[in-house]
């Protein structure tokens, strides 16, 4: 049975991780001690089929001494710890979990800007010192007299920006890895549940796709599955490549969902 290793974790229990992946055909092992360095990977983790990593740094060395590897999951967003190009290279793949703590960082990050915007760390640190008033720290402006900026507009970012909306803040934006300006248009609507329906959404759905696509866009894969094979291939032309690199580290398609089904 292919084992997956997690490296390195900073959960009270990995209950969870366990049923999800010895649900797909897999044995879940956790190193213990945490791996922290590249001979520590390397020394321990020769049986792994997978390996779940958090912080630990899977180098392009750590994979050519592990032959047996044959893909990585990140734990979390950023895939910093990872040589994404090496893994490549060698044919191995790697993914990680998007959508990780997104609301959560978001959260917090309108909780510390509205936190700053009102002065209350610098009155709740003149208050235990014994002073009063906010005098010292006057101007306050009201939110709708600021702008609010962000660098990077990734999806966390869009989130914060969605949330700072009520406050009234101006807001601009400016994501250097962007090759060119981005507009993206969200669509929430309310249908019946029934198959005339659910018919009536598929046509309109395709038609702005296809718009999307004319204007040299694309459109971003929902768990509908409304776009045609064709609008699928011509939105995401990189996606016969990741197929076959699939294929490749899971030749039993044990990884795979309804839309991986329906498109790939």
């Amino acid at each position: 049975m292919p084992t997956v290793l997690i490296t390195d974790h900073v959960f009270p229990a990995i209950d969870l991780q366990r049923r999800v992946i010895e649900a797909a055909g897999f044995t879940l092992e956790e190193i213990k001690p945490n791996c922290k360095a590249e001979h520590e990977v390397i020394q321990k983790c020769g049986r792994a089929d997978v390996l779940l990593v958090q912080w630990a740094p899977i180098t392009r060395r750590v994979l050519e001494a592990l032959p047996n590897v044959k893909g990585v999951v990140r734990y979390g967003i950023g895939v910093d710890n990872i040589d994404v190009q090496g893994a490549k290279e060698l044919g191995r793949m790697v993914s990680n979990v998007p959508n990780y703590c997104q609301e959560e960082v978001s959260d917090h990050a309108v909780s510390m800007i509205l936190s700053l915007a009102r002065r209350i760390p610098h009155d709740d640190n003149q208050i235990k010192h014994g002073g009063w008033g906010v005098g010292p720290f006057l101007p306050i402006p009201a939110f709708a007299d600021l702008t609010f900026g962000m660098v990077g507009f990734g999806s966390i970012a869009r989130k914060v920006s969605e949330k700072a909306k009520p406050f009234r803040f101006r807001q601009i934006a400016s994501d250097p890895v962007a090759p060119q300006e981005v507009f993206a248009f969200v669509l929430y609507y309310k249908q019946r549940s029934t198959k005339a329906a659910s018919a009536e959404v598929r046509g309109w759905t395709r038609e702005l796709i296809d718009a999307a696509l004319e204007s040299g866009g694309r459109y971003y894969l929902p768990y509908r599955l409304d776009a045609t094979r064709e609008q699928f291939r011509r939105a995401y032309p990189e996606a016969a490549a990741f197929s076959a690199l699939k294929a490749r580290v899971d030749p039993d398609n044990r990884f795979r969902n309804l839309l991986w089904d329906a498109y790939l």
